[in-house]
């Protein structure tokens, strides 16, 4: 996302998966103010997985507020919808969201050539993903040897679901 412009029509796309269990989506808020995106999206329940996308406006990169985010939603995630592997990818040229993943212990697995369509032409993307706890200890139990607790110390988590906005509030 760029500007504020955008957030409506990622919002209107939510209602559908939430109804078809083909994903989720919230809008992360702070004091009112609405500072970007989470969405769990190409979720297949039967087979435990799912690929997760982020955004967050310009006045919200740089703060920590995805990675604080995608902490706080994923650990629940993996326990309470039994997810095996949940994938994220992102362009080459966007180094911010590659510290996002280290940060919460997405391993990187590789690149995929020529992915995704941006405004400047196709795109190599990223591939990392995080493992559920059975299949690997380091998640979401732990981050880098750092607790989901302990890294969310201070910050209050309300997770509407399935609601008409729905919105993570830190």
């Amino acid at each position: 996302m760029d500007d504020d412009d955008e957030a409506p029509a990622w919002v209107l796309q939510w209602e559908d998966r939430w109804n078809n269990e083909s994903g989720a989506g919230w809008a992360i808020s702070h004091d009112g103010n609405v500072l970007g995106q989470l969405s769990l999206r190409r979720v297949d329940l039967p087979s435990g997985a799912g690929e997760i996308s982020y955004g967050a406006l310009p006045r919200a990169r740089e703060q920590g507020v995805v990675s604080k985010t995608l902490l706080g939603l994923s650990a629940p995630e993996f326990e309470i919808a039994d997810f095996h592997r949940l994938e994220l990818s992102h362009s080459v040229d966007n180094p911010a969201s590659c510290a996002v993943d280290r940060r919460c212990c997405h391993l990187h697995e590789g690149t995929k050539r020529q992915q995704a369509p941006h405004l400047d032409g196709w795109h190599d993307m990223y591939l990392h993903a995080g493992l559920s706890r059975a299949a690997n200890s380091r998640w979401p139990g732990s981050l880098c040897g750092e607790t989901v607790g302990d890294s969310l110390s201070g910050h209050d988590w309300i997770y509407h679901s399935r609601s008409t906005h729905p919105t993570l509030v830190i």
